[in-house]
């Protein structure tokens, strides 16, 4: 018997979607049905944040929940989040500005996470670089050292403000009383288990370099 419709809606569309089985994740559906291949599969654990999406406003991992939890909800990806949201905006542009930007793979995941932090404070003062970024230890990204990140984080958090949806503050406005950052701050230093996730930074391997295979002499030609 084929599995019920899944009824959501995805970046403000209403879908109906057919045949989803009990177990099939929320990443596999939004890029694999959907196409929406701005939401990153990395560990497939809930260990590095490339999975980031939004659902009812709130930051998930899609790789660890299952599509049908979506059932009636709204879900939001990095696909449309930046044309969408004026905070989502703000941040991609921060992280640009900032060359926070190397590879990319991981960069989807941060800006929606970051987002979804600034939804949290909706109405309130604003977050804090130190605050963002402390409560970004389930993010990892394996090019850029953190400290681009770093600094896109301190400009976000100097021109978001109170309001809906991440607004951003007027020209000038900080918020939480800022102090330099460093990478430690993200809680993510090889070998000590980070604030999210079950796992711990994996250490990269030096990989030797591959010896020149030695070239057989060529047999004449009979």
């Amino acid at each position: 018997m084929p599995a019920k419709p899944l009824r959501t809606k995805v970046n403000g569309k209403a879908r109906s979607i057919p045949d989803v089985p009990d177990d099939e994740r929320l990443l596999d559906l939004l890029r694999w049905r959907l196409g929406l291949k701005g939401t990153k599969e990395g560990c497939r654990t809930g260990d590095c944040g490339a999975c980031t999406v939004l659902v009812d406003g709130k930051s998930v991992l899609s790789c660890l929940t299952p599509a049908r939890e979506a059932e009636g909800r709204s879900v939001e990806t990095a696909d449309e989040l930046s044309a969408r949201s004026p905070g989502a905006k703000l941040v991609a542009e921060a992280f640009a500005r900032a060359g926070a930007v190397q590879c990319g793979y991981c960069t989807p995941g941060f800006v929606v996470a970051v987002e979804g932090l600034l939804r949290e404070r909706s109405g309130g003062p604003p977050r804090s670089a130190e605050s963002l970024a402390k409560e970004l230890g389930g993010n990892l990204c394996r090019c850029t050292g953190y400290y681009a990140i770093l600094r896109a984080l301190s400009e976000v958090a100097a021109r978001s403000g109170p309001g809906k949806d991440g607004e951003v503050a007027e020209k000038g406005q900080i918020g939480e009383e800022e102090r330099p950052l460093a990478r430690s701050d993200f809680q993510v230093v090889t070998g000590r288990p980070r604030v999210k996730g079950p796992g711990r930074e994996a250490t990269p391997k030096k990989v030797p370099k591959a010896a020149k295979a030695a070239r057989a002499p060529r047999g004449r030609r009979r």
